[in-house]
Order: C-alpha cells, then structure tokens, then sequence
C-alpha cells in the first residue's frame, strides 16, 4: 500500500525497515546514515542522500514520485539485492563470528 518508503534515519544499526520495504517491492529514499548505507544499496533499492540534507532528500522523493518506470526498476532489482545479501542464514551466521570469541582465548561456549 506504498510506492515508496521515505527513511530519513541519522544514524542506525543495520536497519530492518528498508530490508523489509525492498524485499517488499518498496523502494527506498533514505538519508546514508550509519547502517542504512548497508541496507539500501544505493542506485539499486532505491535512492540514498547526504545525512541532514532535507532539499536533496525531498527531490529524490518527487523524482521517483514521478518516474514509476524508474520506481518498478527499483522494487525488482532492490528485492533480488536483499535476497542475495541478506539472507536470514547468512546473516545469523555472521553475527555468531562477530560474537563468538577464539577458543584460544579461553572463552566459554
């Protein structure tokens, strides 16, 4: 029920929101915060802009608004992106290394 998700984050973990909108067919303007330049593929997904910029993050919302070709392109290239990038195995498993200290170090499992 949306043609675009408008994600003016200053700063984000890895954001699940244009995840979900660009798997979801939605693409997405958002601003390049921290995490969301992770999440949204610029150019692919949708569109990203500089953090704070309200004028260029408007035109980049009217731009899309009024290209649906451009929008379409989005919400299939932006779903097959999230798909081969994040997926949820991939993503667990990346995490577990980050969290999981070296058995050399003594760390308890």
């Amino acid at each position: 029920a949306m043609d675009i998700l408008a994600f003016p984050s200053y700063r984000e973990g890895l954001p699940n929101v244009p995840l979900e909108a660009q798997l979801s067919g939605v693409p997405v303007v958002a601003y390049a915060a921290t995490g969301t330049v992770d999440a949204v593929c610029d150019g692919v997904g949708g569109v990203l802009v500089a953090v704070g910029d309200v004028a260029e993050f408007a035109e980049a919302l009217r731009a899309l608004l009024d290209d649906p070709e451009r929008r379409a392109g989005f919400a299939t290239s932006g779903r097959v992106w999230v798909a081969e990038h994040f997926d949820r195995r991939d993503v667990w498993t990346s995490l577990l290394d980050v969290v999981r200290l070296p058995a050399s170090a003594g760390a308890r499992r």
